[in-house]
């Protein structure tokens, strides 16, 4: 509800209108601009695969493969010295 508690939540993610249809990264939110029918939201649906993350490499390009390796490697050297301690 847009109206009352869930208005700053809407105002942050650039929700203007009802319904409005929002998918992808809860960071980076799209705004879906389809058909509102049955069809053209199942067929929207059939499309949307997961999201590139460390569990779902296979859905990453190489860059967001490096990214994440990179991040990955860092929590490594963080958990080793967090051992040392």
């Amino acid at each position: 509800d847009c109206t009352a508690a869930g208005k700053p939540l809407c105002d942050s993610n650039g929700v203007r209108a009802f319904p409005t249809i929002k998918f992808g990264d809860a960071n980076a939110l799209e705004d879906y601009s389809g058909g509102r029918d049955f069809g053209a939201l199942s067929n929207f649906a059939a499309e949307l695969k997961p999201l590139c993350s460390p569990n779902n490499l296979e859905n990453c390009d190489e860059e967001g493969k490096a990214e994440i390796e990179k991040f990955s490697a860092m929590s490594g050297v963080l958990e080793r010295s967090r051992r040392c301690d």
